[in-house]
C-alpha cells in the first residue's frame, strides 16, 4: 500500500515489548495522536538530552515519515502535543516511566541510561511491523503495511492509548562479549552491534578492540559501557550460577585467546547459545547463562573465516533471549541422559514425546553436551539423536549425536531448589550445570522413560513383513512415577504414509501389573514396514512417565 498526502493511515500502538515493561497500566482516557503537529521537548536546565530528543525525531521520521520538530523549554511538564523527556532524580538510573495522557507524553528517566532505553522502547512501539536484520546484518524497520511516506505533508498518524509504562532491568549485569580475536570491526559494524545490543536492554560491550573517543561516548548516549574485562565479568558470570562448575579463579588468569577458549569450553553447556526458541521470539523457551552473551568465531560458523553478518544476526537473536525477563517454565523440568551408542534390531526407531504444558525437556550426552527442546524428539537407529519439532534447534543448526535407545534416561530436575538467585518461581534458573554432575541426584540407568499423553512411538522394519505380535517390556514403580500403561493402539502402514489400526484396548493388562512386565499385544497377521505404537499412561498427572526397556516386533 502506498500513502500520499492525500490518503490518511491511523494505527495503534502496542506498549508490549520484549524485554516486557516492568508495569503496564492502560488508563483508558482516550489517546494521543502522533502526528505532524507533535513535538519534542526537553527542559532547559537539562541541556544533555537534546541529544535523544533528536534521537528520537530520527526514528519518528524513519519508521513512519512523521516530522516532529525538537527543542528545549522553560516548562516543568509536558505542555499540549509535546512528548516531554526529562530527568528525574526520585527513579533509578536505568529505569524509565512513559506517562501518555490525551494530551501529551511524559518520558522520565532516572539517568542518560534510563533514558535510552526510553527513547528506544519508543522506537519499538513506533513500528508494529518490525524486523531486526536485514541481510547486511543492518537493524531496520519495514515499512508499516509496505507503504511509503513523504516526509512533510504526510496524514499518517499514530494512537498512542493513555497509559502509564514503567521498565525497570530484572538484572543488573547484562553483557554482551565479543570475542577477543574481534578486533577489526568498522565503525559502522561497531555503531550496529551498540545499536542492537541497546535496543534490547543490554548495558555493557566488553570487546578488546581499540576505540575512539567518539565511538566510546556514542556506546554511552546508548546506555553502554565499554569493558575489556574479560576476566572478572565472565567470572561474575559463573558466580551467578552458584559456582556450579569446576572451573577456579586462576583458570582465568592466562592471557590470549587460548585462555578464552578454555574458558568457553567450560561453559558451552551452559551457555545462551545452546537453546530452542519458538519462531515467535515472544515465547522463548530458556536463557541458560544470565548476565552473559558470547560471540565467539566457532560458535556461529563452520569455517575459520569470521562471518560478521552471521555474527550481527546471531547477536540479535542472542539479545532476543537474553532481555526475555520472565523465565518461561512451568515447574518441571526434565533432563535425559544417553549412551553413545545404539544396540537396536530396528533400522529406525522414532520416539515422538508430546511435553505438556510447553514443558522443556532437557538432553545431555554422556554429560558432555545438552540442549533444551520443546515439541517431539526423535531417536533414530541410524546412531543419530535428532531434535526436531515445528521450531528451531541451536539456531538453524540440526543437533545430532550418537545415542543407545536402550540406554537413555529421563529424570525430574527439582526446581523448587535454588540454583540460581531469584526470590520467586518464575525469576528461578534451573542450573542445568550442576544437574548434569550431580550424578546422585540423576542417577543413570537402562530404561527410557516417555513423558506426557498420547506417546508415538514409531518403528521402521528392514523391509515390509507381517506382523502379529508388538511386545513392550516396561517398567511399573510409583516411587519413580512410573505407570502402567492406560490404553494402547497398534497401526500398520506398508508405505509410512496411511496407516490402518489393527489393535486398540484400555484394558491390555491380563492382571494387575507390578514391577518389571511385559505387555503382549497379538492381532491377526498383516504386512506391514513400519509399526506405529499409541500409548497413555493411567497417570492422570500432568506429567506422567512410562519407562520402557525394550520393543519388540513379531
Amino acid at each position: 500500500m502506498a500513502c500520499s498526502s492525500a490518503s490518511a493511515v491511523n494505527m495503534k500502538v502496542d506498549y508490549n515489548t520484549i524485554p516486557k515493561p516492568y508495569s503496564l497500566e492502560l488508563t483508558r482516557q482516550g489517546v494521543y495522536e502522533l502526528d505532524n503537529t507533535s513535538y519534542i521537548t526537553y527542559p532547559e536546565r537539562q541541556p544533555d538530552l537534546e541529544v535523544y530528543a533528536v534521537m528520537l525525531q530520527d526514528y519518528i521520521e524513519q519508521m513512519t515519515g512523521i516530522f516532529v520538530e525538537t527543542g528545549y523549554t522553560d516548562a516543568t511538564e509536558a505542555e499540549e502535543r509535546s512528548i516531554y523527556l526529562h530527568l528525574d532524580d526520585s527513579l533509578p538510573q536505568e529505569e524509565f516511566r512513559l506517562y501518555v495522557t490525551p494530551q501529551s507524553i511524559s518520558l522520565a528517566s532516572g539517568g542518560q541510561s534510563g533514558m535510552a532505553y526510553g527513547v528506544q522502547y519508543l522506537r519499538k512501539i513506533l513500528a508494529p511491523m518490525a524486523t531486526f536484520t536485514s541481510s547486511k546484518g543492518i537493524s531496520h524497520y519495514d515499512d508499516i503495511d509496505n507503504a511509503s511516506y513523504s516526509k512533510v505533508g504526510s496524514t499518517l498518524s499514530l494512537d498512542f492509548p493513555t497509559a502509564d509504562v514503567v521498565y525497570r532491568p530484572k538484572m543488573e549485569a547484562r553483557n554482551v562479549m565479543l570475542d577477543k580475536r574481534f578486533l577489526h570491526l568498522s565503525n559502522r559494524e561497531f555503531e550496529t552491534i551498540v545499536d542492537i545490543i541497546s535496543l534490547h536492554g543490554f548495558n555493557r560491550l566488553v570487546t578488546n578492540q581499540e576505540l575512539t573517543d567518539k565511538q566510546i561516548q556514542y556506546a554511552k548516549v546508548n546506555g553502554i559501557e565499554i569493558s575489556k574485562d574479560y576476566e572478572s565479568i565472565l567470572y561474575s558470570a559463573m558466580t551467578n550460577i552458584g559456582n556450579a562448575t569446576d572451573l577456579e579463579e586462576t583458570d582465568f588468569g592466562i592471557e590470549g585467546s587460548a585462555s578464552f577458549d578454555r574458558l568457553f569450553d567450560h561453559i558451552r553447556v551452559a551457555s545462551t547459545y545452546a537453546v530452542t526458541y519458538d519462531d515467535d521470539f515472544q515465547k522463548v523457551v530458556a536463557q541458560l547463562l544470565p548476565g552473559l552473551a558470547i560471540l565467539s568465531e566457532h560458535q556461529w560458523t563452520h569455517s575459520m573465516e569470521f562471518n560478521r553478518v552471521e555474527m550481527l544476526q546471531r547477536l540479535e537473536t542472542l539479545s532476543q533471549l537474553y532481555t526475555h525477563c520472565k523465565y518461561p517454565f512451568s515447574e518441571d523440568v526434565y533432563m535425559i541422559n544417553t549412551s553413545p551408542r545404539i544396540d537396536y534390531e530396528a533400522k529406525k526407531v522414532m520416539l515422538s514425546m508430546s511435553t505438556l504444558d510447553k514443558t522443556p525437556v532437557f538432553w545431555s550426552v554422556n554429560g558432555s553436551d545438552a540442549m533444551l527442546v520443546l515439541g517431539e524428539v526423535e531417536l533414530k537407529s541410524s546412531c543419530e539423536l535428532v531434535a526436531t519439532s515445528t521450531r528451531k534447534v541451536l539456531g538453524n543448526r540440526e543437533y545430532t549425536t550418537q545415542v543407545d535407545f536402550n540406554k537413555a534416561t529421563l529424570q525430574k530436575v527439582d526446581c523448587s531448589k535454588d540454583y540460581l538467585f531469584g526470590n520467586s518461581s518464575e525469576e528461578k534458573l534451573v542450573n542445568l550445570v550442576n544437574a548434569l554432575k550431580s550424578s546422585s541426584e540423576f542417577p543413570m540407568n537402562e530404561w527410557v522413560y516417555l513423558l506426557g499423553h498420547d506417546i508415538t512411538i514409531d518403528i521402521t522394519l528392514d523391509k515390509v513383513q507381517k506382523v502379529s505380535t508388538v511386545g513392550i517390556n516396561h517398567r511399573i514403580d510409583k516411587t519413580l512415577n512410573c505407570s502402567e500403561i492406560k490404553d494402547i493402539k497398534i497401526l500398520l502402514s506398508t508405505d509410512g504414509k496411511s496407516f490402518n489400526e489393527v489393535y486398540s484396548s484400555d484394558k491390555p493388562y491380563p492382571d494387575t501389573p507390578t514391577g518389571d512386565c511385559q505387555l503382549l499385544c497379538k492381532f491377526k497377521s498383516q504386512k506391514a514396514k513400519m509399526v506405529r505404537i499409541v500409548v497413555n499412561p493411567s497417570s492422570e498427572d500432568t506429567m506422567p512417565h512410562i519407562a520402557i526397556d525394550e520393543i519388540s516386533v513379531n
